[in-house]
């Protein structure tokens, strides 16, 4: 009995230190993807700032020579057509504008899509990342929304972010499979899956 007294008592020792270090990889692991989330709120309060350093006063010059309409849908086509035209500086000033003044509209993804549109057209794939994101999280029922996948795992791509990419044509491909984009995504799948993680060509 006594050994058996000593035996458990063992036993219940090393349970206890064994839950302590997990309790403290826990506590680690914790800490690990707070810093993550950390990092990530950083992030995307450093993009929405140079967003609006880039929607500032250079492009507010020019945008203000531009007749504007009051209804929002009709600002909204203006914005849209100056960012078809090239012209990425007025375009990104009258999103930006739009987003001030109708906050609550129905337009609002489709601003943020416009907004990501003229950062991709000029190579800013992590600003235009931004952008497709707000697109994504916060209006995904706006027309947009699929090719904000699309988009976004354009812009993966770009910056080397393989993994990243396909998972975004597989949430596209899921949440609407019947879209005109989900049609790009399989064919843009169907590549990355012939490709390795570091997007090298398989040997065969």
């Amino acid at each position: 009995l006594d050994q058996l007294d000593r035996s458990s008592r063992t036993t219940g020792a090393n349970i206890g230190v064994r839950v302590d270090a997990t309790m403290q990889d826990i506590a680690a692991l914790r800490g690990q993807i707070e810093s993550y989330q950390y990092k990530i709120q950083e992030l995307e309060a450093k993009l929405g700032t140079q967003s609006a350093q880039a929607t500032g006063p250079a492009s507010q010059s020019s945008s203000d020579d531009v007749k504007k309409p009051s209804d929002p849908k009709e600002f909204l086509r203006l914005a849209e057509s100056k960012a078809k035209a090239g012209e990425h500086d007025v375009a990104r000033h009258l999103f930006a504008e739009f987003l001030k003044k109708w906050e609550r509209d129905e337009g609002v993804g489709e601003a943020h899509f416009g907004l990501g549109e003229t950062y991709f057209h000029e190579q800013k794939f992590r600003e235009a990342l931004y952008e497709y994101g707000k697109v994504i999280q916060d209006h995904p029922k706006t027309p947009s929304a699929p090719f904000a996948y699309l988009r976004s795992s354009d812009c993966f791509r770009q910056i080397k972010m393989v993994a990243e990419a396909k998972m975004a044509l597989d949430e596209l491909v899921r949440l609407h499979p019947k879209s005109e984009a989900a049609k790009s995504a399989k064919q843009k799948l169907a590549e990355l899956e012939k490709k390795p993680a570091s997007g090298r060509p398989v040997k065969k």
